[in-house]
């Protein structure tokens, strides 16, 4: 009898708490999308009230936004250029230009969403424009064993 008790007590719980879960979630998303129009609403009334006031200006603002992430993108291929750079100034190739490559590729995959495919195409071409050195995409589990710098010279 205890355990009949016991399995109708866990089992209507179980069933309770689901269903509280489910109807949390509803008026959560409902106020989310709530909350959602209304920020655009009152965004959207003032962006017009911007319009109405200076057009130009408003159109001018956009196209800055817009411009952001291409000139973010920009800003990472000439972080790129100057790691290459400083390996041919300096006349070789460290393990601080292999973890800076590897840091900007990943800016490239998160920030410019960069597919891998088209990161390691641009990272090869970088990095065989430099003589006497060779592109190798590493596993994520790999790590350099060497630490000597590659001469640039030979």
């Amino acid at each position: 009898m205890k355990n009949i008790l016991f399995e109708l007590i866990a089992d209507m719980g179980e069933n309770l708490i689901f269903g509280l879960q489910v109807i949390f979630t509803f008026f959560i998303d409902i106020q989310t999308n709530i909350a959602d129009s209304l920020v655009t609403f009152v965004a959207n009334v003032f962006k017009l009230s911007l319009w109405l006031v200076n057009r130009d200006r408003v159109g001018h603002a956009e196209m800055v936004i817009d411009q952001k992430s291409l000139n973010n993108e920009l800003e990472i291929l000439m972080s790129v250029t100057k790691v290459k750079e400083d390996a041919l100034f300096n006349k070789s190739w460290t393990t601080n230009h292999s973890l800076a490559l590897n840091e900007l590729s990943t800016k490239l995959y998160h920030e410019c969403e960069w597919d891998k495919d088209r990161i390691h195409d641009y990272m090869r071409a970088i990095v065989e424009s430099i003589p006497g050195l060779s592109y190798m995409a590493a596993d994520s589990d790999d790590e350099m064993e060497d630490d000597e710098p590659i001469d640039l010279d030979d």
